[in-house]
């Protein structure tokens, strides 16, 4: 999205629609029983710890996107009550994701950017497989609240980077762009793709504008999935580096690498 408009109408207005469906059937006795919403580490806030944010911390986003998610849990769980579990994943990779597919791209060539000079960016991260495997885990009668999921690993952003660069067989350059530099790039981003909305072209908006800067601009992304693994068994199936062989060959299949 370019500002919160978009993330309001696309997340908390489906929210309470959803919402009320769910009261009406309940009214009527037919609610499901349970209701697992996949929602954000952005809904968490950031953190660069090698533990990660645990699933008691309060949330703290710190983009329109990430506040959007966490509305989008406050007028579910208002609604639903106990009957909802709530799980947020970090970076979502995997065959078939076109959130990171223009970094792959830019990795064929050998070159990805991570925000600012002289900082490591720690993320955690999971395969979409593992996170159907949460989903599944957060079905069972006991689960509640909110869990964190993650592949068990605390990654620096550019060796991430270099995991797909050798899915791919090649050798990653990272560049360490300033985040001064960084903002201009978002700001102009942001600028055109709003132009090109005011023109009436429509289409996704860009991938990097400033809601994403300013998630780029925190110290890192980082979460923990203790309780998700000890109180409902999840365990992840796919290494990094196996979860980027997968993605790599699946967008090859699909002709987009």
């Amino acid at each position: 999205g370019l500002g919160w408009q978009d993330y309001l109408r696309a997340n908390s207005e489906a929210a309470r629609a959803l919402a009320t469906a769910w009261q009406r059937l309940d009214a009527q006795g037919q609610a499901p029983q349970r209701m697992v919403l996949v929602s954000s580490l952005a809904a968490s806030g950031p953190c660069d710890t090698p533990a990660g944010r645990g699933d008691d911390a309060p949330g703290a986003p710190v983009s329109a996107y990430g506040w959007s998610k966490l509305m989008v849990e406050q007028i579910l769980g208002r609604a639903l009550g106990e009957r909802m579990v709530t799980l947020r994943p970090p970076i979502i990779y995997g065959s078939g994701d076109r959130g990171l597919l223009p970094v792959f791209q830019g990795l064929r060539y050998g070159v990805a950017v991570t925000p600012g000079m002289f900082r490591r960016f720690p993320v955690s991260a999971v395969h979409g497989r593992d996170v159907g495997r949460a989903i599944v885990c957060c079905c069972r009668p006991e689960a509640h609240g909110v869990y964190h999921v993650n592949d068990g690993g605390c990654y620096a952003m550019a060796d991430f980077y270099r995991a797909m660069a050798r899915a791919m067989g090649k050798k990653a350059c990272i560049l360490r762009l300033p985040l001064c530099f960084l903002g201009l790039t978002a700001l102009l981003s942001t600028l055109g793709g709003s132009l090109l909305a005011a023109l009436g072209r429509k289409g996704r908006a860009p991938n990097w504008n400033l809601d994403k800067y300013r998630e780029a601009r925190q110290s890192g992304w980082t979460c923990d999935a203790s309780r998700l693994r000890e109180e409902l068994g999840y365990a992840p199936a796919l290494t990094l580096d196996q979860g980027m062989q997968e993605a790599v060959e699946g967008y090859r299949r699909e002709g987009l690498l």
